[in-house]
């Protein structure tokens, strides 16, 4: 009569994280259908275009992003749109870049100190100074 000696503690740790692994996989995957009806809900292919659309939220995740129209880019928010550059932001129009709010602040509003070549001169708080080429407007 030949008896199996117990098995080891670290063999009982291994054998209970392979089944709660097993067990967390199997309540959390979801099936090759179900995944492609998310994604048929997700992506709507039309006439008009391509949308993607998230009930809550939509990462996109790249070393590099390029969103590219051959007319108009348009970005839109409902309540606000925030575009932030780790260490440098930048936006630039071929021949004019408009910024059109009831106020625009630089610096968060604080005494101007941003400079576009020699086109944005700082003045006296709150104000700042625009030279447009032909005349220097009071902003």
């Amino acid at each position: 009569m030949s008896t199996k000696p117990p098995p080891s503690t670290s063999d009982l740790v291994a054998a209970a994280r392979a089944a709660s692994l097993a067990k967390a996989a199997s309540a959390s995957t979801l099936s090759l259908e179900q995944r492609l009806a998310n994604l048929e809900k997700a992506i709507k292919v039309t006439d008009d275009g391509v949308f993607i659309e998230s009930a809550k939220k939509l990462t996109v995740k790249a070393m590099t992003i390029e969103i590219e129209g051959t007319a108009l880019v348009i970005m839109k928010g409902g309540a606000s749109v925030e575009v932030k550059g780790g260490a440098t932001l930048v936006l630039q129009g071929g021949t004019v870049a408009s910024l059109k709010a009831a106020v625009v602040k630089l610096n968060n509003g604080s005494s101007p100190v941003a400079a576009v070549g020699s086109r944005v001169v700082p003045s006296a708080p709150p104000f700042f100074m625009v030279d447009s080429g032909n005349a220097t407007v009071l902003v």
